[in-house]
């Protein structure tokens, strides 16, 4: 008889085949300036003669409206494509549909370990049909390696919070779990500086570290993620700061949008402060006038509560819908289908049961971390 496949592999090339198919049978091309903006700098560092030079003494590379400065990591994972596959997209599209299939991996572990086996498979399943996620490896966003390193950080937290609960297994020593919360703050790290938005879960994860883990162990794990996350971050800081007198940790254009999303300028102000902004000596001197104008907006404007209420209604509504009927983008009517049955519909349909996951606590150890 023949070996079953494992469902881990099963669950992985299913998302590899289906994105690699819409890759190649869509054929969908570069939409909009976001993803020029990332190929041309990955072609920028590809074809300089001295790219690791260029990527420390220049942020040309990686300018963002003039100003800001974007997150490194994807301009790396293009221009090491280029480099490897030649100076083609097709090569990075099957790199990235590797990716989100590895992720639809990764999606699959964590539910295993959160929940049960069988729901592991389905929750991996159910990630590779996601809709956003088919169609992400065919454009050049940062979204296609942040995402999967991210999870992949998500999975090795999960794995040092749920290790205590097999059966009577003796306390792992506290040098073991720093050096297993090292891996975790690495992936972590990674992920920042692919996306800097990756940094908000640190607070989190330590939290939850903290008040999850054994007496002893619980600040050897902390601390191990915090010295993984410092140890790829501090090097991209310090190239910032005292190469490039850049004070932002990664990049700047989180102030761009702190900036345009809470100084509330409109019309003629907003061109005079993008004009003060541009005429800035410095990143540092730009920075500055960034949080003066954020809180003279946040002082001066009674626009606060209309903006968040916006970002909720943003949140939850169901996009595909929204596409079909809001925007009314002119897409054939199958990729309207797909986006409502595989986009809004699995979203909507997942929600309820997120909730009674939460509401039924954890799992028992026995349940919760069978292998």
């Amino acid at each position: 008889m023949g070996r079953r496949i494992p469902g881990w592999m099963a669950v992985g090339a299913f998302a590899f085949l289906l994105r690699l198919g819409y890759v190649v049978l869509v054929d969908e091309p570069l939409l909009f300036r976001h993803q020029y903006h990332y190929f041309r700098g990955g072609l920028l560092v590809a074809e300089n003669p001295h790219p690791w030079s260029f990527i420390v003494h220049s942020d040309e590379w990686r300018m963002w409206d003039g100003m800001w400065t974007l997150a490194p990591g994807y301009f790396w994972f293009l221009a090491a494509g280029f480099r490897l596959g030649g100076f083609h997209l097709f090569p990075i599209q099957v790199a990235q549909c590797a990716l989100e299939a590895g992720t639809a991996v990764l999606v699959a572990h964590l539910a295993r370990r959160a929940a049960t086996p069988r729901l592991g498979l389905l929750a991996g399943f159910v990630y590779a049909l996601y809709w956003p996620s088919v169609e992400q490896p065919s454009r050049t966003m940062t979204e296609n390696l942040h995402t999967f390193l991210l999870v992949a950080a998500f999975a090795a937290v999960i794995g040092l919070v749920l290790r205590e609960g097999t059966d009577g297994a003796a306390e792992e020593p506290p040098p073991k779990s720093a050096g297993r919360g090292l891996r975790a703050g690495v992936l972590f790290g990674l992920s920042a500086l692919a996306r800097a938005v990756g940094m908000a879960f640190l607070p989190l994860t330590l939290v939850w570290l903290v008040f999850e883990k054994g007496q002893r162990r619980r600040w050897a794990a902390a601390a191990g993620v915090v010295a993984g996350l410092g140890l790829v971050i501090a090097p991209w800081v310090a190239r910032n700061w005292w190469v490039i007198g850049d004070p932002s940790p990664i990049e700047s254009v989180s102030l761009a949008n702190l900036w345009e999303d809470n100084a509330f300028a409109r019309d003629a102000r907003f061109e005079r402060q993008h004009h003060y902004l541009m005429e800035a000596q410095d990143a540092r001197e730009r920075e500055a006038l960034v949080w003066r104008f954020v809180l003279r907006g946040l002082r001066e404007r009674g626009d606060y509560p209309a903006k968040v209420w916006g970002n909720v209604r943003h949140f939850l509504r169901p996009d595909g819908l929204w596409l079909l009927l809001g925007a009314e983008q002119p897409w054939p009517a199958w990729q309207h289908a797909t986006r409502l049955v595989f986009d809004d519909g699995i979203v909507f349909l997942t929600l309820p049961l997120f909730v009674a996951f939460l509401a039924g606590g954890r799992p028992p150890p026995l349940r919760s971390c069978r292998s």
